[in-house]
């Protein structure tokens, strides 16, 4: 069973609370920070079709937490470069939420998976 962990979480959560918030402009002059982020989403793409078990966190503007999810990833291309990472929750095809490796952390249905353990 391949286990990947998201070992990108706290260097980014600290970049984005260290520039209050994201932004492209400050992303762009650090390219460690960068590297790291592609790396991790590229490994999520890789898992394109899988059934995966993710412990996850997530936060809001009103709540924030984390807990384990059983489900498929989807990669979904609604750009010529726009790909967006979608975590559907046990049989359903209807609802998803995204997955990003904490980039994006508060955005709106955004799951930050800490460990993904890919079941299929």
């Amino acid at each position: 069973m391949k286990v990947i962990k998201n070992d990108v979480y706290k260097p980014l959560s600290d970049f984005v609370k260290e520039h209050n918030g994201f932004g492209r402009d400050a992303f762009k002059k650090h390219p460690e920070i960068r590297i790291m982020e592609k790396s991790f989403m590229d490994q999520l793409k890789s898992l394109d079709g899988k059934r995966v078990k993710i412990n996850f966190c997530y936060e809001n503007d009103f709540i924030n937490g984390g807990g384990e999810k059983t489900g498929r990833i989807k990669v979904a291309t609604s750009h010529e470069r726009d790909e967006h990472i979608r975590f559907f929750e046990g049989r359903k095809r209807n609802r998803f939420y995204y997955l990003d490796a904490g980039l994006y952390e508060g955005f709106y249905a955004t799951l930050i998976p800490l460990k993904i353990e890919v079941l299929s």
